[in-house]
């Protein structure tokens, strides 16, 4: 077993070296294409070795860092790099005070949000880089677009098909030689939608969150809206739907908001009231459906997905909020003010829930305003140094993403799972380029070659 800790990541790494030399954001793609596929591929070849696809990924990552900033040491004196470091330093310093207060492991406050560590380690490679250029940012768009539209088609074959469901949902794995039941054993015999991804919380987050990618680009007339695009974005939805899961919905909701907000005020306000108007109708309406989506039979009932997607509409009616994630978060949030600063004693949260319910909130708790501030840091310091390198437009796309991507921690791990979090990073290095692709400058001054803002 531990043979395969060195074995795979080393391969990944090898790939990722060779990748670097035709385009950065090449390598950094496989990254997000592992991500994507490498569990599912395991589970088919290798089932024993399938729950560790992302520490190896992640091994793969920290290697690649260490190989590329070894042939380009210059990395190690960048502004990102410099902020890391001290970032890192202070953050762990943080949690390992808290975990000796309150007797509770610092591996598993790490385990939480591991995964944008290594994803930094791409942001710093890619920003520090000067050989990024050499495919076209349109080459990329396609290449996400394409792996969309696959799991969305994948995802509308498993609800019909339950052969097809079964291949692709994962009802148990080994690991270490015990057999764990995974999330698909809870459902099982239902058509189970998740494409390559093994959750039906993780496809339809991920739809989403291209979905918003793609709109706002189309908004911003930065892609090109044809036949094509609009097949994707039915098949998307309507895979979404039957996935049954209701957090990312109000995701697009949210992002879709975001989008009419930075592009007219005035329509986003007229907007907002027809759709309250139609919430309250929709409450109205399918009070008892709502009902049964929220009830422990309702809720574990796959074979009705859209009744479960209709339990989105309850965050509307306060007698339900105790059966929402979205109400469970507010209630929890209570809590922030009791241990404001540095959070709750021992592991009280992490223990009794589970942190992929209302995650943000749950941290929070735990860790305190100043964990909150920690989780943060990074995100902000990105957006911040994107502000200034980009134009106003790809600036407010890339906050439409964090904004999106960051509500749905609301409700679930969000921003901090795999593939949320390596999407947000590829999506703002796909912006960072199309800036830079559209840019030039004259007598020592910044202009961007386009209409737009």
């Amino acid at each position: 077993m531990l043979l395969y800790y060195i074995i795979i990541p080393l391969i990944i790494t090898l790939f990722l070296l060779i990748l670097v030399k035709k385009d950065i954001l090449l390598s950094i793609f496989f990254v997000y294409f592992l991500h994507i596929f490498l569990k599912f591929f395991l589970f088919q070849l290798y089932p024993n070795i399938a729950f560790a696809s992302g520490t190896f990924i992640n091994i793969s990552i920290v290697l690649f860092f260490i190989f590329y900033s070894y042939f380009n040491p210059q990395i190690l004196k960048t502004k990102l790099f410099i902020f890391f470091f001290i970032y890192i330093i202070s953050f762990f310093t943080y949690l390992s005070i808290k975990s000796l207060i309150n007797s509770y492991s610092f591996f598993d406050y790490i385990y939480h949000v591991r995964n944008y560590f290594f994803n930094f380690l791409l942001v710093i490679i890619f920003f520090s880089s000067n050989n990024k250029y050499k495919i076209n940012s349109k080459y990329f768009l396609t290449l996400v677009l394409t792996i969309v539209f696959f799991q969305s088609i994948i995802g509308l074959l498993q609800y019909k098909y339950p052969s097809v469901a079964q291949f692709f949902t994962i009802t148990e794995y080994t690991r270490f030689g015990q057999t764990i039941k995974s999330f698909g054993d809870t459902f099982d015999g239902q058509n189970l939608v998740t494409g390559t991804l093994d959750q039906m919380q993780d496809i339809s987050s991920f739809i989403m969150l291209n979905l918003i990618f793609l709109i706002s680009l189309l908004s911003y007339r930065l892609y090109n809206f044809d036949s094509r695009i609009m097949l994707l974005i039915i098949v998307s939805i309507i895979t979404m739907l039957l996935a049954g899961v209701r957090a990312p919905f109000i995701g697009l909701i949210v992002g879709l908001g975001c989008i009419l907000w930075f592009k007219n005020k005035n329509v986003f306000t007229v907007t907002c009231i027809l759709f309250l108007i139609f919430v309250t109708s929709i409450v109205q309406t399918f009070d008892n459906n709502i009902q049964y989506a929220l009830s422990s039979v309702g809720s574990g009932n796959m074979e009705d997905p859209l009744t479960r997607v209709l339990g989105a509409f309850a965050i509307f009616n306060p007698e339900y909020h105790e059966l929402t994630s979205v109400g469970r978060t507010y209630i929890l949030s209570k809590l922030i003010f009791e241990f404001p600063i540095f959070g709750s004693s021992p592991g009280i949260i992490f223990s009794n829930y589970s942190y992929s319910d209302a995650f943000l909130t749950l941290w929070t708790v735990e860790t305190g305003l100043i964990g909150l501030t920690f989780l943060l840091i990074p995100y902000i310091y990105t957006l911040t140094f994107l502000r200034k390198r980009l134009v106003l437009t790809y600036s407010r796309i890339t906050l439409i993403i964090f904004i999106v991507a960051l509500s749905q921690s609301l409700t679930n791990e969000g921003l901090w799972t795999f593939y949320t979090n390596t999407q947000f990073f590829l999506f703002i290095m796909i912006l960072y380029k199309m800036n830079n692709e559209n840019a030039f400058f004259v007598n020592n001054l910044y202009v961007h070659n386009s209409s737009i803002e």
